[in-house]
């Protein structure tokens, strides 16, 4: 059985950040002069996409799950409005991100007050803890020069983890991880050990889909049949690739599902939607780019320009689109005989789409 997550507090927020691009999102297959073709495939989208921001740390409010909440409750806060204040660190495979959101006075918008992104991610200190430490905590005293003093101590701070600390090896995740609850613990702010955690690939892809539906505008939900405005989300990472999307009530049971309790704008009620939400570790740009490369003998790599830079490894960029193209499909059939995330190789299947005209964010 599927298990339900409540959103109670969704219907009083809106993202406040998008950028978007002029660029369709349908998977098709393109040819050597870049004219794309559709190919068979589940996805039939239209108009355009924006990227948003991985685990938009509104999302770590609004989405009450597994007592994630970065603001808590307005009674867990100062009874002052100037303190409403809320932390995450989202840490990242590439890199690690600070944001810094107070919610605004007399009402639930979120407003962004900070954000600071240094590299590398904390996977990569696994050898070098002194220095891990160092980074959260200048993080930490980052965030106290717009958290006033006094309201500090009831400001919650989070760190959430993704596919880079899915990589590695248990007993490596546990040192970093004593490491970065050590600081937390010594900062100025409120944090318990559990607010430092690895969130699963299905929670980061319901995270992702969640921020992409507040920012186009389809969550709250008008009604409980306005169903047909929601979209789904796409999240290429350096370490995982994330794609969730609404899927029809006969789809319910089918793996990769989880059923949301989405409230509607008037909060009299809460709509049941089953979402598709998967990840695959280890397709992210970095870890897909590397697997790719790892498997060529000669010293070349069609898909680096040219003349250019290489791209993370020591190949000589060819630039031959079509020899690019054809290791790439190769890449993947595997991946699709893997299976897709935690799912065996025969549960891969994607379930259709809610809907045929579903709009699809990258």
């Amino acid at each position: 059985m599927n298990k339900t997550h409540n959103l109670p507090v969704l219907r009083r927020f809106r993202a406040t950040q998008k950028k978007s691009y002029s660029m369709k999102t349908t998977r098709r297959r393109g040819d050597r002069n870049g004219n794309f073709r559709n190919s068979n495939t589940i996805f039939s989208t239209k108009g355009y996409t924006a990227l948003f921001v991985i685990i938009v740390c509104a999302v770590l409010y609004l989405l009450q799950v597994d007592d994630l909440r970065v603001f808590g409750t307005r009674e867990s806060t100062s009874s002052s409005s100037k303190c409403e204040f809320g932390i995450a660190i989202d840490a990242g495979s590439s890199g690690t991100r600070l944001h810094v959101y107070r919610r605004r006075e007399g009402h639930g918008l979120l407003e962004e007050v900070l954000q600071k992104k240094v590299t590398p991610g904390i996977s990569s200190y696994v050898n070098d803890l002194k220095q891990l430490s160092s980074s959260i905590s200048d993080l930490a005293r980052l965030a106290e020069t717009v958290v006033p003093f006094e309201c500090r101590s009831s400001t919650q701070i989070h760190l959430m983890a993704t596919a880079g600390m899915r990589l590695v090896t248990k007993d490596d995740r546990t040192r970093i991880f004593d490491s970065v609850r050590s600081v937390l613990r010594e900062s100025s702010f409120q944090f318990k050990d559990a607010w430092a955690s690895v969130i699963t690939g299905q929670m980061e892809a319901v995270y992702d889909w969640i921020s992409v539906n507040l920012a186009a505008g389809a969550l709250p939900l008008e009604n409980s049949k306005s169903l047909d405005r929601l979209v789904g989300a796409a999240d290429l990472g350096g370490a995982s690739a994330q794609l969730a999307y609404p899927v029809s009530d006969s789809s319910r049971n089918e793996p990769g599902v989880v059923i949301l309790s989405l409230p509607t704008k008037s909060g009299d009620a809460h709509v049941n939607v089953p979402i598709y939400a998967v990840s695959r570790l280890r397709y992210g740009m970095y870890e897909a780019h590397h697997q790719i490369v790892s498997t060529l003998s000669e010293p070349i790599f069609p898909c680096d320009m040219n003349g250019g830079e290489p791209l993370r490894s020591d190949k000589i960029g060819t630039g031959r689109f079509d020899r690019c193209v054809a290791l790439i499909e190769t890449f993947f059939r595997k991946a699709e005989r893997q299976g897709l995330g935690d799912l065996l190789p025969q549960e891969a299947k994607q379930p259709d789409l809610r809907h045929s005209d579903m709009k699809l964010y990258l």
